[in-house]
């Protein structure tokens, strides 16, 4: 298990650096544009993405859903974009299956979800405070989401786009070019935020949990986090399908539609404890009242 994440956290961080490419990791640092600089040539079509979305606003009071509707503004800038950003977006559940489960970023984390989980029987029988050091997991995941999406991607902005201090920060740059993507593209998570993201969760686990819980506890914990961020990851990827969707899996979908037309509300992704908690709730149909035309608003 070990060799398998050093493997992944050395394609992530290493050979991409050196330009060697490696199919697990390119194709996704390629979808981001990231690169691993602090300035990068793509910046400047995301750069332009923005300006195009802020001119779509203001003249239509709408954001922009789709690829046609950009190539409607700029031939060239879609024709850029399409390089470096998915548009075949899954339109059926067998197309997003297929699609979702060649995602590396995907492979790795469920990987790493069931390798904790695997770990964790090693040790044992599931006991009670193992169900209750896994709810504490869960319960913290969903404050912390809020808190990192809130006050960190959206909290240290100020008023220019792309800053260089974010643009050092993948996790900041990442987010900040997905707000300016038409609304529908292949929303993979970048492999090496989630290398990073676990490997700094493990060492917390087991070098802070595991000398006062113990080995198999702390297991848990990471296991139980490990898997909120693979739920958290696929509803992201499912809200920016084409998927038909039912129930609460729409209201999920509108409420991170309504996000993006407004970057104030709706922080937390399928559970909104934390929305409610913070008053950062709003509907779809209030904010395409308030931020859209409601025709182009879903």
């Amino acid at each position: 298990v070990f060799i398998l994440f050093g493997l992944y956290a050395v394609d992530a961080f290493q050979l991409q650096r050196h330009k060697i490419r490696v199919p697990l990791v390119s194709e996704v640092s390629n979808l981001v544009g990231i690169e691993g600089s602090a300035v990068k040539p793509n910046d400047s079509i995301y750069e332009r993405l923005q300006e195009v979305s802020d001119e779509h606003r203001a003249k239509r009071k709408a954001m922009l859903w789709s690829i046609r509707q950009l190539e409607q503004y700029d031939t060239d800038l879609a024709s850029d974009a399409q390089e470096i950003i998915d548009f075949d977006v899954p339109k059926t559940v067998t197309q997003m299956t297929a699609n979702y489960l060649s995602q590396p970023a995907f492979q790795f984390v469920l990987s790493a979800a069931l390798a904790t989980m695997g770990l964790r029987l090693s040790f044992g029988q599931l006991q009670l405070i193992d169900f209750l050091a896994g709810m504490s997991a869960w319960c913290f995941w969903h404050v912390q989401e809020w808190f990192v999406h809130d006050r960190l991607y959206h909290g240290i902005s100020g008023n220019e786009r792309f800053p260089t201090e974010r643009r050092a920060v993948a996790a900041f740059q990442h987010h900040d070019h997905h707000h300016v993507i038409p609304f529908f593209h292949v929303a993979a998570e970048p492999l090496r935020l989630c290398v990073a993201w676990f490997l700094v969760v493990s060492a917390v686990s087991y070098g802070v949990f595991a000398p006062v819980l113990g080995l198999p506890l702390a297991t848990t914990v990471l296991c139980s986090y490990t898997s909120c961020g693979l739920l958290y990851m696929s509803l992201h990827y499912l809200t920016h399908t084409k998927v038909p969707l039912p129930g609460w899996l729409q209201s999920v979908r509108e409420n991170h539609m309504a996000h993006h037309l407004d970057a104030k509300t709706n922080f937390s992704m399928g559970v909104n404890t934390m929305d409610a908690v913070a008053g950062t709730t709003k509907p779809l149909q209030k904010v395409c009242s308030e931020k859209a035309n409601s025709k182009n608003c879903s």
